[in-house]
């Protein structure tokens, strides 16, 4: 074989390596495009990113492929504009995506007489680019056990509104719009929306700061403001003076109602 290919190069004036990089360029193995157009769901229309003339431009219709697993699948919407990594399998059919009802018939393989690849009409397109700061609106970032997620990304604000960072000592903050909820390192949580404040220390010490607004601490059964409420109207109308001089009384048991509900509350 090497013999014949060495002597078409010699008759043709070409070099073997001429001809071999002429017969990979002109095959469909992978190639790097730009969608166009999203047909359907996993479904897109791409072109070449790169021609050498505008006539070398090429269009033409893939199927779409993410991360997916049994275990975790990332479906991810394309974009007009969005990157991708095209690979051509060597045989290629439609029912190779297809995922089977039954969980023992999943790892069947597809046998299919017709199957061919290496050709515009086999195109696998993969969501694919180089991360460039700046660019990127929605990302989420992994740098020395540190995790960093960016969604949401309002044009009007120009900025994202949901944010979240973990990390490497497992401090994690979250922020989305004015909620901003933090755990540090010692296990301390703080919640804020801008108007209130949260805050539980290390050693289980609750302090609530409303600000200026109010603080309700209720359940199904009582309400403390009720029972603060009732007690103060009790002292404010039925405490009495008696004898001289004069001292006050208190009929007993005047506060059980507001005890037992104390009891519904908290402990």
């Amino acid at each position: 074989m090497s013999e014949n290919i060495n002597f078409i190069a010699g008759a043709q004036g070409l070099d073997v390596v001429n001809i071999i990089s002429s017969m990979i360029k002109n095959s469909c193995i992978i190639d790097y495009g730009i969608v166009q157009e999203v047909v359907a769901d996993g479904v897109v229309n791409v072109s070449l990113a790169v021609a050498n003339t505008a006539e070398d431009i090429k269009c033409f219709t893939c199927v779409l492929a993410n991360t997916a697993s049994d275990a975790l699948t990332i479906n991810i919407k394309p974009k007009v504009g969005d990157r991708v990594l095209i690979v051509y399998p060597k045989l290629y059919s439609d029912e190779m995506f297809a995922l089977a009802e039954k969980e023992e018939d999943r790892a069947l393989v597809t046998v299919d007489d017709k199957a061919k690849g290496y050709n515009m009409l086999s195109g696998i397109a993969i969501l694919m680019n180089q991360y460039k700061e700046g660019s990127h609106k929605n990302f989420v970032a992994f740098d020395e056990g540190k995790l960093e997620a960016h969604l949401a990304y309002s044009k009007d604000d120009d900025k994202t509104l949901f944010d979240l960072n973990i990390g490497a000592d497992g401090a994690v903050t979250l922020a989305n719009n004015d909620v901003n909820v933090s755990v540090n390192s010692d296990s301390e949580i703080t919640v804020s929306n801008g108007k209130a404040e949260i805050k539980v220390d290390k050693n289980g010490n609750v302090s609530i700061d409303a600000k200026t607004g109010k603080i309700t601490l209720k359940n199904n059964s009582a309400n403390l403001f009720t029972i603060l409420n009732g007690m103060f109207q009790i002292l404010n109308t039925s405490l009495a003076t008696a004898g001289s001089p004069a001292s006050h009384t208190v009929v007993p048991q005047q506060f059980s109602q507001q005890s037992t509900q104390l009891g519904q509350l908290m402990q």
